[in-house]
């Protein structure tokens, strides 16, 4: 510490800013067991070291130690079981469960060094804070991992074990008060959301956090609507959050300085905080392998440039991301001399942001303008009509962003964890003719095969459809289709209807921007009426078209839904197997066959229509353009007039909401006969029917509003209810254990293909795929047998604790046989719905009960 001491007074001294810099090769201990090339591995702070050292800069810097973050410090924004997990899972005890536990995290490793490091990186972050706050320093960088901005408060993800700039802001504001901080800036200018610090300050009105990062309507990671800009803070910190979400990729410096000069700076000078603390990801630079954006170092020197006229110029760097070792180096090499001198390093290239750059500053403007006066003035119009050239006319300069022309996504599946995935048998080569072959040949064996695709939303119009073959967009599309391989337009084009339902969901989407999209209810209803475009197209398209609609690349080495798989949902109509987990259409639904071919379609999981029906996934309507398609569609086929289109749409708008699963419905009803539940015998036959689905369910619902008279009988309605429920989650669970066999089985037969190459002596990435996916997929269905057996056990509880209800002589058993005979029963119903529409032939004085009533499901 003296010769921190000594070198801080010399520095002052000569005039030059006192500039903290940390590094300690420990935390190069943490990395992925048996995966040397994984993207964030130890290099990524050698390399700016490396770089720094060659340069001289450490000799210009106060030298800080590294040192290990207090538990009680940690847990200032952290569970005491989550810093629990971190402090003990390097040791030998969890040695045996580390992966098992990784792998039920996102995007997580840990080997023996990853208790040390995380320790050390987030002890750092309050090291360099605290150096500033308390004026020793003029400023500091902590060249630290692992990163930190995703780790939430009970859990790891996204390469981040502890939340370093969360801990080390709160450290300021609780443990240090005496150090005059009342505010924190806390600008996280990574390439993907910091969606842990966000949660950590989201009621907060010290600290203002602020995030641009690539977005994509929820489709970039951590692939959701938390980055999204209406997400501002709630109570104290209403305002206090701000989110900048791009639209698409190729984001470079012209679009980060409108973003600082229109929202950032004006923000922060209204603000006016004691320090800033950047969470400083480089994934956003040129380059880099998951960020696919452009801006340059000197681009990053300016941003930071920009921000030195704030808090006397107290800031703090604190690395997160970052994985092109070039690109990062330089980049926080430049930001340093910034540091040191109060210059940026160079003049950036002259360009101008993207149309969508302009649109997103806008609508970010608008939405906190409540909050901020300064931003309540509109942009002029000679400033925002300063455009360049669309993002997909640009030249890639990373392989992200070739990727993303085919419309990969660098999201929680298909960016960070494609190292996870690829990564055991990466160093091995594979001839190129023996690629093409395993990918062509899942291509030519489907391209002969035919199916009608049955579209129900916008892809009704043709033209839009045709998207998904030729590629381009329509009017209202925000991103381009990339097509599919083969672009030949459909054979032959027929209109039907289907006895089922559509609506509407979600609150906004990659390719309509806001705005719910079209989802199938796959339940047959005989009072349903979808109507779709069947257009007839090769198998082979219709994968192309599965890989579009879930954001996935093109370039697969196996179809997500084969021949096989199309005969085991052949066999009745509105069979449906998940092809693709976690997915918005990852669902292939069976229709029938028309013409003796197969009708199929595509939409969400049944888990995910449930949430839905729960209000746990938002029900949205659609936006004025996607609406506009849909009916162009409905129109052209002659299927519906312009106004009976609208009408429709409406009308599906309202459907799921309008179901007895929602959260509230206010319905009519009859209470159930005292026949069934004290044994009158003198009750007339019922005629009328049920609408809606189990029985069971919807005599608990009657029965507990009858038996608001008889509360002896609560304990066993009760339990019938939780049993009921029971059963439903057993089901579910059975569902999925099925699907998860399906998947293994066609895993399988892949993995036997190419270990068959692997034995020829051809070695490749696709084996060490195939391997990794299968083994995950292993333990996956272990899991779930668990929790059928689980589910099992609390089943026949249940049943158990009626059956003692029942022998203590508590109650009768009542509504044991109900006589269903007497209803005209829909037996397609949906499990757990709860609407009964009874009628009866005569009033009968205390027999029957007509309520009114509020259910809530």
């Amino acid at each position: 510490m003296e010769n921190e001491s000594k070198k801080g007074k010399e520095s002052s001294a000569s005039g030059q800013r006192r500039v903290g810099l940390l590094y300690d090769g420990r935390m190069g201990k943490h990395y992925a067991p048996n995966e040397t090339n994984h993207v964030e591995n130890p290099n990524r702070i050698r390399s700016i070291w490396n770089r720094l050292e060659s340069a001289g800069v450490p000799q210009r810097c106060v030298l800080l130690e590294a040192k290990k973050a207090e538990d009680r410090h940690v847990q200032l924004v952290h569970s005491h079981h989550h810093v629990n997990l971190i402090k003990n899972i390097s040791s030998k005890a969890f040695k045996s469960r580390r992966s098992q536990i990784a792998s039920k995290l996102n995007s997580i490793y840990f080997n023996e060094g990853s208790s040390e490091a995380a320790f050390l990186a987030v002890g750092s972050a309050i090291e360099v804070v605290e150096k500033v706050a308390s004026g020793e320093l003029d400023s500091a960088v902590a060249i630290v991992r692992p990163p930190g901005h995703h780790a939430e408060h009970n859990e790891a993800m996204g390469f981040c074990l502890f939340n370093n700039v969360a801990v080390a802001a709160r450290y300021l504001l609780e443990e240090r008060p005496d150090l005059g901080v009342k505010k924190i800036l806390i600008v996280d200018w990574d390439v993907h959301h910091g969606n842990g610090t966000q949660k950590m300050f989201w009621n907060d009105s010290q600290v203002l956090f602020f995030s641009v990062h690539r977005h994509e309507f929820g489709t970039f990671y951590p692939a959701n609507h938390d980055g999204f800009y209406t997400k501002v803070g709630e109570e104290e910190g209403a305002g206090y959050n701000i989110n900048v979400p791009w639209e698409n990729g190729k984001c470079g410096d012209a679009d980060y300085f409108a973003v600082w000069d229109h929202i950032l700076l004006p923000v922060a000078k209204e603000f006016n905080p004691d320090i800033i603390i950047v969470s400083a990801g480089f994934d956003a630079a040129v380059g880099d392998p998951l960020g696919g954006c452009r801006v340059t170092a000197a681009g990053y020197s300016v941003l930071l440039e920009k921000l030195m006229n704030f808090a006397e110029g107290r800031i703090v760097l604190i690395l997160e991301g970052g994985y092109n070792l070039d690109s990062i180096a330089k980049s926080m090499h430049a930001c340093l001399e910034v540091l040191l001198t109060g210059k940026s390093v160079t003049e950036s290239l002259k360009a101008y942001p993207f149309q969508s750059t302009w649109h997103v500053i806008q609508a970010v403007r608008e939405m906190l303008s409540p909050f901020w006066p300064t931003l309540a003035s509109k942009l002029p119009p000679e400033l925002v009509s300063q455009i360049g050239p669309p993002p997909h006319t640009l030249i890639s300069s990373s392989d992200s962003e070739d990727e993303d022309d085919k419309g990969v996504r660098s999201s929680e599946n298909h960016g960070e964890l494609i190292e996870d995935i690829l990564k055991p048998l990466s160093n091995l080569k594979v001839d190129a003719d023996e690629e093409i072959h395993v990918s062509s040949t899942w291509r030519s064996a489907l391209s002969n095969v035919y199916i009608w695709y049955a579209s129900y939303g916008s892809n009704m119009w043709k033209t839009r459809f045709n998207c998904y073959l030729e590629g381009g967009q329509v009017d209202g599309m925000v991103k381009q289709c990339s097509g599919s391989v083969d672009r030949t337009l459909p054979k032959e084009i027929m209109r039907k209807t289907f006895p089922c339902d559509i609506f509407f969901g979600r609150d906004s989407s990659h390719s309509w921007g806001l705005g719910g999209v079209a989802f199938l209810n796959p339940e047959k209803k005989f009072e349903g009426k979808t109507y779709m475009c069947l257009y007839k197209i090769s198998l082979e398209q219709f994968n192309d078209i599965l890989f579009q609609e879930n954001i996935l690349s093109l370039d697969a080495a196996s179809p997500l839904f084969d021949i096989t798989t199309l005969n085991a949902i052949s066999d009745k109509e509105f069979n449906s197997l998940e092809v693709v987990k976690d997915a918005w259409y990852g669902n292939v639904v069976y229709l029938g066959k028309e013409q003796d071919i197969p009708v199929i379609t595509m939409t969400s999981s049944f888990l995910d229509i449930e949430r839905f029906k729960s209000g746990k996934l938002p029900l949205h309507a659609p936006n004025k353009a996607y609406a506009n398609s849909l009916i162009k569609g409905l129109v052209e086929g002659e299927q519906l007039s312009e106004q009976e289109a609208i009408a429709y749409i409406e009308g599906a708008a309202k459907s799921l909401s309008a179901t007895p699963s929602a959260k509230k419905q206010k319905i009519g009803m009859l209470a159930l006969i005292e026949r069934e539940v004290i044994g009158a015998r003198s009750a007339p036959p019922l005629k009328g029917s049920i609408s809606g689905g189990r029985s069971g369910g919807l005599i608990i619902c009657v029965a507990k509003e009858y038996a608001k008279e008889h509360p002896k009988w609560m304990a066993q309605l009760d339990a019938k209810e939780e049993r009921v429920r029971q059963e439903v989650e057993l089901a579910v669970a059975n569902q999925k254990l099925k699907e998860k066999d399906t998947q293994l089985d066609k895993l399988a037969v892949e993995a036997t293909m190419l270990a068959n190459i692997l034995r020829r002596g051809k070695q490749g990435r696709q084996v060490g795929c195939a391997c990794h996916q299968l083994t995950k997929l292993t333990t996956e269905k272990s899991n779930l047998e668990m929790d059928l057996g689980k589910a099992k056990v609390a089943s026949e509880l249940l049943t158990a604790r009626i059956g003692d209800l029942e022998a203590k002589g508590q109650v009768a058993l009542f509504m044991p046989n109900l006589d269903m005979g007497k209803f005209d029963v829909d037996k397609e119903v949906v499990d757990g719905a709860l609407m009964v529409e009874v009628a009866v032939e005569e009033p009968v004085e205390t027999v029957w009960k007509m309520v009114e009533l509020d259910v809530d499901v």
